[in-house]
């Protein structure tokens, strides 16, 4: 429950009055927070639902949103891409009944500025609201950020958009970068992307395989050697790190490097200076670093496996690439890039697709990405031959498969029964056994809905109080 409004004095002066969206079904919470963004000096607009959230954040020109979580029609965490790029960038901050540390690292990863529980105070309230709009007025102060060259980057859906953002962003700047993200979401491709937008665009960008990196002769591949530095040293070699000088030093795989290489490499990225073997000098080497992983780095520090002071090196910035799940919208463009990409390859001509084609596609759960996706359409068309059309049936058979299953699913549902007592098992107290059919039940409805607040709300027959009550006493969420 929100607290009363109380007196603030310390009001901050903005150049202009904010424009503030608030969606939540609670009308209670909307009008609290509408009284205090009154008494702050700014203008709320209050939505009751998603679809009407949407449409007017789509339509007005709002500097924040605060957003429900749970809300009659949808989840609010799922709408925050959408929210951020909108052409007129609102700050979002997340207020929620139900807080869970999942959704708030969800929702920071979304581009989310805060994410807050209806049981703080208004003062917490306050502060993140204001510091949100003094985030927004400096930023709206800065020059606009140069136009992006993608560089073969494709996509147009939220998850994509906000990765050129960040390109952008990290392109002008100098700080080092630490890409993650799962095998073949193409961090490579985003770490040249970020090269070629950058000041350093005119020199080289060097690829260190970290993983392909030899144990004894890893030193002589990145630093080069003199002649005579080891047996068959027969000439002086120039290495990978003094080719990067002036341009972009990229890491892949750094998850990869033994101990003793990454001990090597923290003093390499703080000296900006190696020695090639054989020789007595140092020389620097003015480069800017990017490193990828498809490994949790900080796991790999608390096991040991990784060094503690190189993980903080390396994360001063920091950005996890999307899935392809995460962005299946962006399959409608990625698929006739492939096509394209592939058909010239082979030299032949290009093909059309039809519709069960990326209906087909969009059904597939992606576990190689965006990688897998180029692969998939290479195979394609080969199954197709000199047919000019690709269509689902020239995909594998599993592709297939998982879109006929979806079809079956959705209109077959297939309940289970409830737990019952068994007459060998001792009879609990009613109320306990009261209290296990209530728990298996929300569960099993909320996972049967999707977690569809609107529709499971609808099945249990219960009033919104009583649900929410239900809910909470069982500490289940609605996430």
């Amino acid at each position: 429950m929100l607290l009363t409004l109380t007196t603030f004095t310390d009001r901050d002066n903005y150049d202009n009055m904010a424009q503030i969206l608030i969606i939540d079904d609670d009308s209670f919470v909307a009008e609290t927070i509408s009284a205090l963004i009154l008494h702050l000096g700014h203008v709320p607009t209050t939505a009751l639902s998603l679809q009407n959230g949407l449409q007017l954040a789509a339509a007005g020109n709002f500097d924040l949103i605060l957003l429900d979580v749970s809300l009659p029609d949808g989840n609010g965490l799922k709408i925050i891409p959408q929210l951020t790029m909108l052409p007129h960038n609102p700050e979002v901050i997340i207020i929620t009944g139900f807080g869970d540390t999942n959704g708030a690292s969800l929702a920071i990863s979304n581009g989310a500025w805060d994410y807050l529980v209806k049981g703080d105070s208004l003062n917490n309230i306050r502060l993140s609201l204001e510091r949100a709009l003094r985030y927004r007025e400096s930023r709206r102060r800065q020059p606009e950020p140069v136009s992006l060259r993608r560089h073969g980057l494709i996509g147009e859906s939220p998850a994509a958009a906000q990765l050129c953002n960040f390109i952008a962003r990290a392109a002008a700047g100098l700080a080092d970068i630490l890409l993650s993200g799962a095998t073949g979401t193409g961090k490579e491709l985003a770490a040249h992307t970020i090269h070629h937008n950058s000041s350093r665009q005119h020199r080289q960008f060097v690829v260190v395989d970290c993983a392909a990196l030899p144990l004894n002769l890893g030193e002589s591949t990145l630093f080069g050697s003199r002649r005579g530095a080891y047996t068959g040293a027969d000439r002086d070699r120039t290495g990978l790190v003094a080719e990067a000088d002036g341009g972009t030093l990229f890491l892949d795989e750094i998850g990869e490097l033994s101990l003793e290489q990454q001990k090597v490499m923290l003093r390499l990225l703080q000296e900006k200076a190696y020695r090639p073997l054989g020789e007595t000098r140092e020389i620097k080497s003015d480069f800017r670093l990017i490193a990828a992983t498809n490994r949790n780095l900080e796991n790999m520090v608390e096991n040991g496996t990784f060094r503690r002071d190189l993980y903080y090196r390396l994360n001063a910035l920091n950005y996890t690439l999307p899935t392809l799940a995460e962005r299946l919208e962006d399959i409608d463009l990625l698929v006739p890039y492939f096509i394209n990409r592939a058909c010239r390859k082979s030299g032949i001509a290009n093909k059309g697709f039809s519709p069960d084609l990326i209906e087909t596609l969009k059904c597939h759960d992606w576990p190689g990405n965006i990688r897998e996706l180029g692969q998939v359409i290479e195979a394609a068309i080969t199954l197709a031959g000199t047919e000019g059309t690709l269509y689902s049936q020239h995909l594998a058979n599993h592709l297939r498969i998982n879109l006929t299953r979806l079809k079956i699913a959705s209109c077959k549902p297939n309940p289970q029964p409830m737990p019952t007592l068994t007459l060998s098992e001792p009879l609990p107290a009613l109320s306990e056994f009261r209290q296990r059919a209530e728990l298996e039940y929300f569960t099993r409805l909320l996972q049967q809905t999707g977690h569809d607040f609107k529709e499971a709300l609808k099945i249990s027959g219960l009033s919104r109080s009583r649900f929410y009550d239900l809910i909470k006493q069982h500490q289940i969420s609605l996430n």
